[in-house]
């Protein structure tokens, strides 16, 4: 165990130590850089050949007669005078792209890729194994297109073909800027600088996009904090971005619904409580704070079986007050329920018996013994003047008058 202790630290030392070597792609000024490229002599001579610059490359970076740049476009605040290649804090609406910013190009999606620098000294004779261990080109960019921050009016810089001598790139004084595609030819001299045609999907110098070259990029990445998703394309005049088409982030909060949220404050989406399909027959309706449902409890008079009101079509409400079953003392009626407590239209429906019928307990009226044997038998004569049969006394009745007439008898025997 100790053994492979000690064989994972080694092996992270040797990670570190990459990590600084100049072998590996250099991603901060001072890591190798500096070395063709020294920041503070003056005049700076630029090794690929060309006029010297009567500034440091500092001065000519920062110097209000040169490309007056704000520090932040180059730097962070813990950077501490070492920039990194693809990382600073940014100015006046320019990404915090670092020194790509002006030495890169936008190759593939917002943030620029090193194909500038990269391509560039491959052209005047340098090889990817000068700063890095082993790297494959991307595709070569053209002198006419130009670097993230020119074009913003965050420096002096707007133009990389030079065609404008108010953002020039001409720091020697000699008529020639810099080549930005390393191929020999700068500015004007260089054929991708040519008088831009728009419409020819050809991306030249004034353009931003030309037809259906976007250069990779899309709603995303023209402005990576308004736009969530859409589709980009490029205005009529190759002088800028067509957004209309681009969808923006939902802000929750600003009273508009926007893609992702169901409402948005007072932007209801045209709905009200009547519409959600909620049974809800009135109220206010209100969206919830996280504009992803609604907020229903403004909503009165829910419809349907359980809310405590006997709405349309219901014959009870809650369903414990529902009838279960359905009789009464009525013999010549018969009681059904109908309906189901579970749907609020249980409900128990009397019928008169009228037909005549055995063993019902029940006489309707019309009905004689003969034809329903739950009715009496008329009396009957016994030819003494007396009836018989019929409705018979009741048996309490007779005991009555037995005791009565028993009575009777005993006192007159006792000549009361």
């Amino acid at each position: 165990m100790v053994k492979n202790f000690v064989s994972c630290l080694l092996a992270l030392g040797w990670l570190v130590l990459l990590a600084e070597s100049p072998a590996q792609a250099w991603y901060r000024y001072n890591y190798g850089c500096q070395t063709c490229h020294p920041f503070s002599t003056t005049p700076y001579t630029p090794p690929g050949g060309g006029a010297a610059w009567p500034a440091s490359l500092h001065e000519v970076h920062s110097g209000a007669a040169y490309m007056n740049a704000d520090c932040d476009l180059c730097h962070r605040p813990e950077d501490e005078g070492n920039p990194w290649l693809t990382w600073s804090v940014g100015a006046g609406g320019a990404p915090p792209v670092g020194c790509m910013g002006c030495h890169g190009r936008i190759v593939t999606g917002n943030l620029p890729s090193t194909s500038g620098l990269l391509n560039f000294h491959a052209g005047v004779g340098g090889g990817c194994t000068t700063c890095h261990d082993a790297f494959t080109y991307p595709p070569a960019a053209p002198e006419s297109m130009p670097p993230p921050y020119y074009g913003l009016g965050v420096s002096n810089v707007d133009d990389s073909c030079n065609g404008d001598a108010s953002s020039t790139e001409d720091w020697s004084g000699d008529g020639v800027g810099l080549d930005n595609d390393g191929d020999g030819l700068a500015d004007l001299a260089d054929p991708d600088c040519g008088s831009p045609v728009c419409g020819d999907s050809v991306v030249q110098a004034g353009e931003v996009c030309d037809g259906t070259n976007l250069w990779d990029n899309d709603c995303t990445t023209v402005d990576t904090e308004a736009f969530s998703g859409g589709t980009l394309t490029c205005l009529a005049d190759c002088s800028g971005w067509d957004t209309t088409a681009c969808v923006i982030f939902a802000v929750c909060g600003n009273d508009v619904v926007e893609e992702g949220e169901t409402c948005d404050g007072t932007d209801l989406d045209g709905q009200d409580c009547t519409s959600l399909d909620l049974g809800f027959a009135d109220g206010p309706l209100a969206c919830a704070t996280d504009c992803a449902g609604w907020d229903t409890a403004g909503c009165t008079n829910r419809l349907g079986c359980g809310n405590g009101v006997i709405d349309p079509g219901e014959t009870c409400d809650p369903p414990s007050t529902c009838p279960t079953w359905c009789g009464d003392d009525d013999l010549c009626t018969a009681d059904n329920l109908q309906g189901d407590a579970l749907s609020c239209d249980a409900a128990c429906v009397t019928t008169p018996i009228e037909t005549c019928g055995d063993g019902d307990g029940c006489c309707p009226d019309g009905c004689t013994h003969a034809e329903d044997s739950d009715c009496l038998a008329p009396p009957a004569d016994d030819g003494c003047g007396c009836r018989t049969g019929g409705r018979a006394l009741p048996a309490t009745l007779l005991l009555l008058i037995g005791l009565l007439l028993g009575l009777g008898l005993r006192r007159n025997r006792q000549g009361l």
